[in-house]
């Protein structure tokens, strides 16, 4: 019963105050309503400006590459490498995860790498829905 006693003062205070004009002017108001839908289109189109991700190995700059991509709340990775995310002056990996490093070894940096993108977002690898590989010159895959 409290409840309904509320919202039905509630209610006819409203309904005195709009009908009074509030004394505040029309034009006042769409004016304020202007403003704050301009800043929530501006929100919205911001949140679909891709945000860049990356490392700072060479080739990012050299071939305009990209680790990662986020649009919006979806997150796009390209290309990972088993490579040493951190790197010299010049761009270079300090150290050489691919030179003799057989599969294994290589996929196990490479998922770490992304995992480091991921990070970079907030994101996990519990957060991946799809996950496409290549690989180049197949070998014996028992070999250790």
């Amino acid at each position: 019963m409290n409840k309904i006693y509320i919202i039905a003062c509630v209610s006819v205070l409203l309904i005195t105050a709009v009908l009074s004009g509030c004394g505040v002017d029309e034009a006042k108001m769409q004016e304020i309503a202007r403003i704050e839908a301009e800043k929530v289109m501006a929100a919205h189109n911001r949140s679909f400006t891709p945000e860049k991700f990356n490392f700072g190995v060479f080739w990012e700059d050299e071939f305009s590459f990209a680790q990662a991509n986020k649009v919006g709340n979806m997150i796009f990775l390209a290309g990972q490498l088993p490579h040493d995310t951190e790197v010299d002056a010049d761009g270079n990996p300090l150290k050489d995860y691919q030179t003799g490093k057989n599969f294994e070894q290589q996929l196990r940096q490479t998922l770490e790498n992304m995992k480091k993108v991921l990070a970079n977002y907030g994101a996990t690898m519990d957060d991946v829905v799809f996950l496409q590989h290549f690989i180049m010159y197949p070998i014996n895959w028992t070999e250790k």
